[in-house]
């Protein structure tokens, strides 16, 4: 088996306070998470469609959409769990 690569281990590491934003309502946390988001992408550590994802997850918090916005988070940490 593969093992990831540390840039799929580093995005993984950093997910996890979105997902704990996302579950704590915490509005300040989630403004943090979408800079290391966009940061993460601009440098080319995270995939333009990874970088969908995240931000869809971002943007229903913003708008309210709490639970919409935690089950997003946790499809997307089942179904990827360690990505690029």
């Amino acid at each position: 088996m593969r093992r990831p690569s540390s840039e799929a281990r580093e995005n993984r590491d950093a997910f996890g306070p979105l997902l704990i934003a996302a579950s704590l309502k915490d509005t300040k946390g989630l403004e943090n998470d979408a800079g290391w988001i966009d940061e993460r992408r601009f440098v080319g550590n995270v995939s333009a469609a990874r970088h969908v994802a995240l931000k869809a997850i971002v943007e229903k918090s913003a708008s309210g959409y709490w639970g919409s916005a935690d089950r997003l988070s946790y499809e997307f940490r089942e179904t990827r769990p360690f990505f690029k």
